[in-house]
């Protein structure tokens, strides 16, 4: 009997624990919006110093969310519900760093790492759904941002690469 006891008792503690989990993961989600829009509106004026520190507030606070962003991935239901917006996110960061390539490779690597990061959700997405392809345009899209991203990489290269002879 004492068992038994134990036994429900452990499984109210693992549906709480659920429970708080997705609460957790919800309240990200929701917070993960306003974080992505300080880094991406604050892209052009991230010289300034009080921009610059939110703008490093955002890229710390994604760097603490990766225990989050595992978890959602674990929950098919959070999955579903959270695509369109991370994926609306990735959109936004990934053409934010068409301009932290040219003015912050610091921000630009942490933003890419936070993209693929939250790729792992999309990835999980599309593996739960059999209907799974992205919208035409919004791949177009991705791609011609990521194209233009390997151009942008290239020329800091090509630069850093005639810095380099200069100073030797």
């Amino acid at each position: 009997m004492e068992v038994v006891v134990e036994l429900q008792k452990q499984i109210r503690n693992n549906q709480k624990s659920k429970n708080q989990t997705i609460q957790i993961i919800t309240i990200s989600l929701r917070n993960s919006n306003f974080y992505v829009e300080i880094i991406c509106t604050k892209a052009v004026v991230a010289a300034d110093q009080s921009e610059n520190q939110q703008i490093m507030n955002a890229l710390q606070w994604f760097c603490f969310q990766e225990e989050n962003i595992y978890n959602l991935n674990k929950n098919a239901e959070s999955v579903v519900k959270s695509y369109d917006q991370i994926l609306e996110g990735i959109r936004k960061l990934l053409k934010s760093c068409l301009i932290y390539i040219r003015t912050d490779s610091f921000k630009f690597l942490y933003i890419i790492q936070t993209t693929a990061s939250l790729s792992k959700v999309i990835f999980s997405f599309h593996m739960l759904k059999k209907n799974r392809f992205m919208k035409c345009d919004l791949q177009q899209e991705f791609l011609d941002i990521s194209d233009e991203l390997i151009q942008n990489m290239e020329i800091e290269k090509n630069d850093l690469i005639q810095w380099k002879s200069i100073f030797s």
